[in-house]
């Protein structure tokens, strides 16, 4: 049976609803558990209908850590798709979706885009950010070389969020998807934090 680390989601968003044109959901796979943040680069009411698109695709697409490349590549034709039938070739998205190991030991990571900041953060706060490998969806992209991989200590914390993280947050002595977008007086906003994964 897979390990489930500890995931905290927040998401904030215009007019009372839970997601706007941002989001962040988790989900579960025979393998682990899988997290997806994201963020459409549109105006208005077609910023949250492509931005459900996206997060209504996410489950059906991430089955493993073996199918992030070919999801982020599906990803970005529903992208294409959706801009196409707009006929604008301005939107975009930004994604990234974490998907671990049954142990919880291994983290894939596959992002697109620059509007999804991840970073790994160890056990004495020291950080470093995990930057997207691909382009923007919406840009015709490859997943096949889009995705990483990275090794977690009991200790190890990783944090996807559509804002950028102030300084504060990563010294506080408990780090969360609120507090991540606490600092942010942008109307839409996600975060997901992933671990301690011994906790």
């Amino acid at each position: 049976m897979a390990k489930t680390p500890p995931v905290d989601l927040a998401n904030r968003a215009r007019h009372n609803r839970k997601h706007g044109a941002t989001f962040a959901i988790s989900c579960d796979t025979r393998e682990g558990v899988v997290v997806a943040v994201g963020a459409v680069d549109a105006e208005g009411a077609e910023a949250t209908s492509l931005s459900d698109l996206l997060r209504n695709a996410v489950p059906a697409l991430v089955t493993s850590q073996a199918a992030l490349g070919s999801a982020l590549a599906a990803l970005d034709k529903l992208v294409v798709t959706h801009a196409r039938e707009r006929r604008d070739d301005a939107i975009a998205a930004s994604i990234a979706l974490l998907a671990f190991d049954a142990d919880a030991c291994e983290l894939a990571i596959a992002s697109a885009g620059r509007h999804v900041h991840v970073a790994f953060v160890d056990g004495v706060g020291e950080r470093r950010a995990l930057h997207a490998k691909a382009a923007a969806l919406g840009t015709s992209l490859s997943g096949d070389d889009a995705v990483a991989r990275i090794s977690l200590h009991r200790d190890d914390t990783v944090v996807a969020s559509t804002v950028s993280l102030a300084d504060e947050w990563y010294a506080a002595s408990e780090r969360t998807a609120a507090g991540a977008l606490a600092a942010s007086d942008s109307a839409e906003a996600s975060a997901a934090i992933l671990g301690p994964i011994g906790v």
